[in-house]
């Protein structure tokens, strides 16, 4: 009987994953719309506007597996999904996965860059 409910599961998986893999981007939409209150037309729109790249690290969009992040203010609201009311921008991965490390703190981050700039610094003075 167990061997029985693993199999419909595995069944049930897989039918799950052939349905995603026909409609991706419909899902991706849908996703999109529930997560950030953004439709498909506004994220377009805001890439154009970033030249199709990472606010932060100026890489294209083409050059990623995955498509940019919608970066949003944690502390807009408390509801999940967020209210959609503070999208910042569009980031890749790393740098939205970077600013969210640092508390989503401008003061952090500048701190951050100073240390990192002020290193460099140091660090050709000091190479020899």
């Amino acid at each position: 009987m167990i061997e029985n409910a693993e199999a419909k599961r595995a069944k049930a998986a897989a039918a799950c994953r052939k349905w995603y893999g026909k409609n991706k981007a419909k899902e991706w939409r849908r996703q999109l719309l529930k997560n950030y209150k953004m439709t498909s037309e506004t994220y377009d729109r805001i890439l154009a506007s970033q030249n199709n790249k990472c606010a932060i690290c100026d890489v294209d969009q083409s050059e990623f597996t995955r498509a940019l992040s919608v970066d949003h203010d944690h502390n807009c609201c408390e509801s999940k999904p967020t209210c959609g009311n503070r999208n910042r921008g569009l980031l890749c991965r790393k740098c939205n996965q970077a600013i969210g490390l640092l508390g989503d703190n401008p003061d952090i981050a500048q701190k951050a860059a100073l240390y990192l700039w002020y290193s460099e610094q140091d660090e050709v003075a000091s190479c020899g």
